[in-house]
């Protein structure tokens, strides 16, 4: 027979034992599913990165219609506690958007240049990475020729023929589609996680000011919601892309979809035009995108395709042709000059050539490929 106290000591081992895995489950989970932002500090490319101040920010503009059923939390709540930092969230996901009207708090030591755009030489800021450490990008603009000048050409030129046409940037970056877009006044929604990048772009908003025209999503898109981080790629910041969940990785993200962005389009973005650039996930989050093409008109796709050339036998590449077709768009190796109407994608050896590929609807059709023509802008 055990005695009274033989039971009591069995009970109270149990019971530490309980409390104990119960703390140890609640760590584990909080640290696998969000970090704690304000402990959080990133020193990339020679600089020291606040959180806090970049957390401040995350909110959600006020000039944007209320999705139903969603809810604001309030300033100041910490995501490591199972809220969403300043996050619009429902029951399923939380998607955090990036106050762009508070002041710019931690732009110091950020090298900040001009970028031409239009024919009519229309000059906005840019803010960039050290070229030596952002090789890419940041140095064609640090030597005033804008990355990917020949695609901004024939966008530049769509604009200016279709007064209704917003932009929807899926992998923003430093944001040279966006701010094209948004001083040619039109709404632009911009994607982009990284929170160094967001940094700058929200001062090159600031600076060129065009805070009323831009909302910052700051969550990766993928085809559903899942936990992540950030992968570097060696001296080309805009080569970030997502990967599994690292426990040694600082930068830990949640996914969300190209659907979970229509609650947070403007009032005004009837019609837009996709530019994506999402380092090979464009066609995991494309087959998430219906409800999306549903709620607006997107007459243009466009994405980096030559991260496919050698998968074109592929399912994945397979059951995209059929999304293609489904939904009525055409595909084109360019807007520009030498553009060719593509076939299927798993016979037309042509994809294997190309770098970006361009959907278009074909309703769309005519007006986007004569709208497009013309004489060429200066970029």
């Amino acid at each position: 027979m055990y005695s009274v106290d033989d039971v009591a000591k069995v009970v109270l081992t149990v019971s530490i034992m309980v409390v104990f895995t119960e703390v140890a489950v609640s760590v584990f989970w909080n640290y696998m599913t969000g970090f704690d932002e304000k402990r959080y500090k990133i020193s990339k490319q020679g600089e020291n990165f606040d959180s806090d101040l970049y957390m401040q920010n995350l909110t959600r503009p006020t000039d944007l219609p209320t999705p139903r059923r969603l809810s604001v939390i309030p300033v100041g709540e910490d995501i490591s506690e199972g809220h969403a930092h300043q996050a619009v969230r429902s029951k399923t996901v939380k998607v955090h958007v990036y106050n762009v009207s508070q002041p710019v708090t931690d732009g110091k030591g950020i090298q900040c240049v001009q970028m031409r755009i239009g024919i009519s030489y229309v000059y906005t800021p840019i803010c960039i990475y050290p070229p030596k450490e952002d090789t890419i990008i940041s140095a064609s603009l640090a030597d005033g020729n804008p990355f990917q000048k020949e695609l901004l050409e024939p966008f530049i030129k769509l604009l200016r023929k279709d007064p209704t046409m917003h932009l929807i940037d899926i992998g923003a970056n430093l944001g040279i589609w966006t701010l094209t877009a948004a001083k040619l006044g039109r709404k632009v929604i911009a994607v982009e996680p990284y929170p160094p990048t967001v940094a700058r772009l929200h001062l090159s908003i600031v600076k060129g000011h065009l805070e009323s025209f831009v909302t910052i999503i700051t969550d990766p898109i993928s085809d559903h919601h899942h936990n992540a981080t950030l992968k570097m790629a060696e001296k080309n910041m805009g080569g970030i892309s997502l990967q599994k969940l690292r426990l040694r990785t600082a930068t830990r993200v949640s996914t969300i979809t190209m659907d979970d962005l229509v609650p947070y389009l403007p009032r005004k973005m009837k019609r837009a035009f996709i530019k994506m650039d999402i380092e090979s996930m464009e066609l995991r989050a494309l087959s998430k995108c219906d409800k999306l093409l549903r709620a607006i008109d997107i007459p243009v796709i466009m994405f980096e395709f030559f991260q496919y050339k050698n998968l074109l036998q592929r399912k994945e590449l397979r059951q995209f042709g059929l999304w293609m077709k489904s939904m009525n768009y055409i595909p084109y190796n360019s807007l520009g000059k030498n553009r060719e109407r593509l076939g299927d994608v798993t016979t037309d050896r042509r994809y294997r050539q190309i770098s970006d590929l361009y959907l278009i609807k074909k309703e769309s059709l005519q007006k986007i490929l004569r709208w497009t023509e013309g004489e060429d802008i200066r970029v």
